[in-house]
């Protein structure tokens, strides 16, 4: 993995184009989930999250549930990834009804296997980069980085970078 120039213990996320690493995250009904499930040639949008008490979170889950249908038209699945309990991302997904998949990391393995993990929050909170990837044929093809908390892509930009 590489690291960040000035922040040796610091990764660098995930790059574009690189294949994506396998994993299997459970969502909040315990299903496993898993990129390799997926069919080769079906576009992925992964949505790594910081939490369900983050504002730009709720915004950002509340407008991708309002262009889920369009997503689902154009071919493609949306799964949210949270360092959240199974219990928390149910609750969340429940109250907000998120139409897709929240899948748990609370070991944060695959955000940290993404290059994710947000280590130099001043809060010391070990959350990820609000980060959306889009995958295809087991390969990244488009990253949103977040480097700040309200810094996320727009449905209409995840819409246009769908292949």
């Amino acid at each position: 993995m590489t690291t960040h120039p000035l922040h040796p213990n610091h990764a660098i996320a995930l790059p574009v184009p690189t294949a994506v690493p396998p994993f299997t995250l459970h969502d909040t009904d315990g299903r496993p989930y898993s990129p390799t499930q997926l069919p080769a040639d079906k576009p992925l949008i992964l949505v790594f999250y910081r939490g369900d008490w983050c504002p730009y979170c709720q915004l950002q889950m509340h407008q991708l549930s309002q262009v889920y249908e369009q997503i689902v038209a154009r071919g493609a699945d949306i799964w949210a990834i949270s360092p959240q309990t199974q219990a928390e991302n149910q609750a969340f997904r429940a109250k907000r009804n998120i139409p897709f998949p929240i899948l748990g990391d609370e070991t944060l393995t695959v955000i940290r296997e993404w290059g994710l993990e947000d280590e130099l929050d001043p809060d010391d909170e070990h959350i990820p980069y609000p980060t959306t990837y889009i995958v295809l044929n087991g390969q990244t093809i488009w990253r949103k980085l977040g480097r700040r908390k309200d810094d996320r892509p727009t449905p209409g930009e995840i819409m246009a970078a769908l292949p």
